[in-house]
């Protein structure tokens, strides 16, 4: 049995998706919170093993409760379930800690499905939380293709580089942590923005997440 804990500001919320997911086989709500620090509260005392998160609630939000809850017991999954749709919203979700990310306009099965897979440990984005440019085989030509899943080959340097964007690292910082100049980061990072078909570094980090997930997904 996969126990969850329901963390929203809408009472009518938590009480729906409480009713609906414990008519979902195997998955049982072992308690509900109403704001972040409650549900910092409730993970130390219930343990749950998937937490369904909001990200703007009062008091504590979302982000900040994903923060203290990892930093607390790195083994609950967090699966942000929110309206919010921004490739900001995104990227500092997962950035934070998340193990997925749905939308509340998800469907029974879909969500059934996000839950078991954050419970296995398997990272989860929907497909409809974010829509990211395509990417021309033709406009880049170090581009392959498995299956459905675009990878990108790059250098050892530009996935470290890639790495510190996706932690929220300005190009100084950057500079800093690898031994270049800022130059250089400046020059990586606008590549890699070139290569993935994007238009800023927020969307560069969001990108990258979404690309790794998927290839995750097809092992």
């Amino acid at each position: 049995m996969i126990d969850v804990l329901i963390v929203d500001d809408m009472k009518i919320l938590r009480e729906s998706l409480k009713l609906v997911i414990n008519r979902m086989e195997g998955i049982n709500v072992v308690g509900c919170a109403a704001n972040g620090r409650e549900a910092i509260q409730l993970t130390k005392e219930l343990q749950p093993m998937v937490v369904l998160m909001d990200l703007n609630m009062p008091v504590y939000s979302g982000y900040e409760a994903i923060l203290e809850i990892k930093r607390h017991n790195e083994q609950i999954k967090i699966l942000v379930l929110t309206v919010e749709e921004s490739e900001e919203y995104i990227t500092k979700a997962f950035i934070n800690g998340a193990d997925g990310y749905v939308l509340k306009d998800i469907n029974v099965e879909e969500l059934a499905n996000a839950i078991k897979k954050a419970y296995k440990n398997e990272k989860y984005i929907a497909d409809h939380a974010f829509h990211m440019n395509e990417v021309s085989p033709q406009k880049e030509k170090n581009i392959q293709s498995e299956g459905d899943v675009v990878v990108l080959e790059l250098t050892k340097r530009e996935n470290d580089v890639l790495s510190l964007v996706i932690q929220g690292h300005t190009n100084d910082e950057i500079a800093e942590c690898l031994g270049i100049s800022v130059g250089r980061s400046r020059n990586i990072v606008t590549d890699l923005i070139s290569k993935y078909s994007v238009k800023n570094r927020t969307q560069l980090a969001v990108a990258a997440i979404k690309l790794q997930i998927q290839k995750n997904l097809k092992k």
